[in-house]
């Protein structure tokens, strides 16, 4: 009987960055980002509430981009892959 090998996939963390201009903030993420979701919170800590962010594929498809109006307040964003 021949051993058995398992290989497991290498999984690259996407790299995401953030831009600025008056009230917009453009959220953009890799292409290594496919399969993971982008979500938001308006607070941080044991109550937050993690939810995709409105207008972008869930889950992400590639790369790509999001406008954020910002006048609102303030937001937490972060990729999470389900």
């Amino acid at each position: 009987m021949s051993p058995s090998i398992r290989v497991n996939p290498i999984t690259a963390r996407p790299t995401i960055t953030t831009t600025r201009q008056g009230t917009t903030l453009t959220i953009s993420w890799t292409a290594g980002a496919a399969g993971f979701i982008l979500e938001s919170t308006p607070t941080l800590g044991a109550g937050a509430n993690w939810t995709p962010v409105a207008g972008t594929p869930n889950p992400l498809t590639g790369a790509g981009s999001a406008n954020i109006n910002t006048a609102s307040g303030a937001g937490f964003y972060r990729l999470r892959k389900p």
